[in-house]
């Protein structure tokens, strides 16, 4: 059974939306770990997985998330420093 060439460009269309606001809520969770870290860090002076565990993250997605949280930190505290 052959599908119509609208169809498959919906199916695309709709795959792309997906896509889209996946990476959308990675950016948001990426953000708000960021400001997390940057909260901590000002009141305290370092940043344990403890306190971040005590925000309600939990160490996978602290895992997967820090990485781009800490280069955003970074980003912000170079251009602070210029």
């Amino acid at each position: 059974m052959q599908t119509s060439p609208t169809r498959n460009r919906t199916g695309r269309a709709g795959k792309a939306r997906a896509i889209d606001a996946i990476a959308a809520a990675h950016e948001r969770e990426v953000e708000r770990l960021a400001r997390d870290i940057e909260s901590i860090q000002s009141a305290s002076g370092s940043v344990k997985d403890e306190d971040l565990l005590t925000l309600g993250w939990s160490l996978p997605k602290i895992a997967e998330l820090a990485p781009d949280a800490l280069k955003r930190v970074r980003g912000r505290a170079l251009r602070e420093m210029n």
